[in-house]
């Protein structure tokens, strides 16, 4: 594997653009675990002016976004910063909400109360539009997930509606990621650690004027992801790999810091999850003579480990 495979997603309306996206997505995610969709609807301005109102957020003074941090620590809401010792002068910000805002909103939506503290809510930032803005383009970035879960499907001969009763009633997060540096640096060093997605689907839109973005390959060999506007990256999490029975395989990779102070990278990332208290079993059709690789569980427990992991990482 020597580049990230690109699939035009834009005649899946017809039987044989369907069967054909199918079975390339399935080629692409079984032997690279990421690829790239393009033709996927969503449209440019929508991301443009998502990508400003985030540009309006993170230029303004830390005092301000500090402000917008989880009162309880957690990464996953609001406003989050991660500076590396390692990498004197950069720094990982995010700002993070999610598809529930609070567990009396979740259980409304029939969530088992057992599975709610998992959803927190956030702190919008005073700035026009911005909160219009994000979650019209997390709506339509679900809606590229959705798609792409029911290609799954079809790529593994269940109807196209398999997944869909499962995120009915999401956990999703929904991200921005700005990495900066102020000063020379060289582009070995690693910004965000080598780590797999944990969740189920992810959907990247990336931007920048690097290419940061890096996957391990089956064969030891990293490869960078190119940044195209035009395209959504996507990968898998350990949850997908559980529910295809190590199938879809979830990629190792890492985002390395910019060559020089001027250049840069964004990035605007939906982590695409069932709701928390959804069953997850490896799916019968994946399943071969061994039998099933693993015990069911739920996105709920999936998610534990890596929020204290991404807490440790902050600190």
């Amino acid at each position: 594997m020597n580049a990230i495979p690109v699939i035009d997603i834009s005649t899946i309306d017809t039987p044989q653009g369907r069967k054909q996206a199918a079975a390339a997505i399935y080629d692409a995610i079984v032997d690279a675990g990421f690829f790239q969709i393009v033709g996927h609807g969503v449209p440019m301005e929508l991301i443009d002016r998502a990508y400003a109102m985030y540009d309006n957020l993170f230029d303004r003074p830390d005092e301000y976004k500090e402000a917008l941090e989880s009162p309880n620590g957690n990464p996953f809401r609001g406003y989050f910063r991660a500076e590396r010792a390692a990498n004197a002068g950069s720094r990982v910000e995010s700002y993070e909400i999610a598809s529930i805002a609070t567990p009396e909103e979740a259980q409304g939506l029939g969530i088992d109360p057992a599975f709610t503290d998992f959803f927190e809510p956030w702190t919008w930032p005073d700035i026009d539009g911005f909160a219009d803005t994000l979650l019209e383009l997390r709506d339509r970035t679900r809606g590229v997930g959705a798609t792409v879960m029911s290609l799954f499907a079809t790529a593994l001969g269940l109807p196209d509606n398999y997944f869909t009763r499962y995120v009915a009633t999401d956990g999703s997060n929904f991200m921005c990621r700005y990495y900066s540096t102020t000063s020379a640096v060289t582009d070995q060093n690693v910004l965000l650690d080598e780590h797999q997605d944990s969740g189920m689907l992810t959907v990247l839109h990336q931007r920048g004027t690097y290419e940061g973005l890096q996957v391990l390959c089956r064969d030891g060999e990293r490869i960078t992801v190119p940044v195209r506007d035009d395209a959504y990256v996507i990968n898998v999490g350990r949850l997908m790999t559980r529910w295809t029975n190590d199938l879809f395989p979830s990629t190792p990779h890492r985002v390395i810091d910019a060559p020089t102070a001027d250049d840069f990278r964004r990035s605007i990332v939906l982590f695409y999850m069932p709701s928390p208290d959804a069953v997850i079993t490896p799916i019968a059709r994946c399943v071969g003579a061994d039998g099933p690789h693993y015990e069911p569980i739920t996105p709920y427990e999936a998610q534990k480990i890596p929020a204290k992991e991404l807490q440790e990482y902050g600190n």
